[in-house]
């Protein structure tokens, strides 16, 4: 997703890199969130739509642990 951008700026005269890129939900998987981007863009990912997290908020109980240490990227951001 990244990549054809850099590589399509400079054709139409943008000439500031990429420093943020926005996704949706279609692009949260574990490769997106451990690989690192193309140059220094900051990649923000949307971790489930967002028509179904009111329901998932309002089904889950609240946290009363702590955060364990072994979570995957995608489990840390839920």
């Amino acid at each position: 997703m990244l990549e054809p951008t850099e590589v399509n700026r400079p054709a139409v005269g943008i000439k500031e890199k990429t420093g943020l890129a926005l996704a949706d939900g279609g692009y949260c998987s574990e490769d997106n969130f451990t690989k690192t981007p193309a140059g220094e863009v900051e990649l923000l990912i949307a971790v489930q739509k967002d028509y179904k997290q009111p329901k998932a908020m309002a089904e889950q109980p609240p946290r009363a642990e702590p955060i364990v240490d072994n979570l995957s990227p995608t489990e840390l951001m839920e």
